[in-house]
């Protein structure tokens, strides 16, 4: 292989980089990753204050991540309410998300 064509592999292979970044940016986040994180932090924050209540939580929690992304209106929430770092906001956002509007 010669320079000419190592330097157009190197420019091909960095356009396809970016064609795939901006593909998957243009996609949004996967349902599947969203729910998860959402109910793993849904968890965690209920952990902090009973942890009998997360242990159920988490007997429920291969039944509720595909009720979830089959929902693109808790999708949305959590996409939203993930970027809450500690529990009491993220956990306020999800309350206020879900209660029904007025």
């Amino acid at each position: 292989m010669n320079k000419r064509t190592a330097i157009a592999f190197c420019v091909l292979g960095t356009l396809l980089l970016i064609a795939a970044g901006v593909s998957a940016w243009k996609q949004g986040p996967n349902p599947e990753t969203v729910c998860t994180r959402g109910a793993d932090k849904v968890i965690l924050c209920i952990e902090r204050t009973s942890l009998a209540a997360a242990n159920m939580s988490r007997e429920k929690r291969d039944e509720a991540i595909p009720a979830c992304m089959a929902d693109p209106e808790k999708v949305s929430m959590y996409e939203t309410c993930l970027h809450e770092e500690d529990c009491d906001a993220f956990m306020t956002c999800v309350i206020t998300a879900t209660q029904p509007k007025k």
